[in-house]
């Protein structure tokens, strides 16, 4: 073999040996490339991932608070409406109470509810408080229980109080006060 020739394979086993190393560096290289390339996807998807939860939860509570908000605000108008009908009933109700006060069936309520009273109180109370129309429509139930009448304001459209010696009320039987307490066991009711 003659020298060029032996320079020729010389170079050739240098080249092939440099080209060796370099395919391997390349392929380290390129190892290293995929393996970081693909910790930067598995970081990215889990960033995604953490992205789309934390999106998720935060629609969610957007959603949830809208939602909460709606049903509160709906609660409250039916409140107000709730309020509005019970008004209007009672408001019936005293005119309905009012007319029947004015009728011929009143004097005969209002004398066998003096008596319910009067039995059920007994010698609690010595007085009773009627409106000035009713004084005279009770004369007769009063002088028959031994009761004393007093008149109350107009501010009464009927019923009676039952009065202890003391002038202090025993019993509210007055038509507003009955409308009171069932207002108020409407108004329990509802809560």
């Amino acid at each position: 073999m003659n020298i060029k020739h032996k320079l020729g394979f010389f170079r050739e086993t240098v080249l092939h040996a440099a080209d060796g190393k370099v395919l391997a560096a390349r392929g380290e290289t390129e190892k290293e490339i995929v393996s970081a390339t693909g910790k930067m996807i598995i970081e990215a998807e889990n960033e995604a991932n953490d992205f789309v939860s934390n999106a998720k939860y935060e629609t969610d509570r957007e959603i949830n608070k809208k939602i909460n908000a709606v049903l509160h605000e709906s609660k409250r108008r039916l409140n107000l409406k709730r309020k509005d009908i019970l008004c209007e009933l009672f408001a019936e109700a005293r005119n309905e109470l009012k007319s029947f006060a004015e009728s011929e069936n009143y004097l005969e309520f209002l004398n066998k509810k003096i008596k319910c009273a009067v039995e059920k109180y007994g010698g609690e109370f010595n007085g009773v408080a009627v409106t000035k129309r009713d004084a005279d429509l009770i004369k007769r139930s009063a002088n028959q229980f031994g009761l004393r009448i007093q008149t109350a304001g107009d501010e009464i459209i009927g019923g009676f109080c039952l009065l202890a010696e003391d002038g202090r009320v025993k019993a509210d039987m007055t038509f507003e006060n009955l409308l009171a307490e069932a207002g108020e066991r409407l108004l329990f009711f509802e809560s």
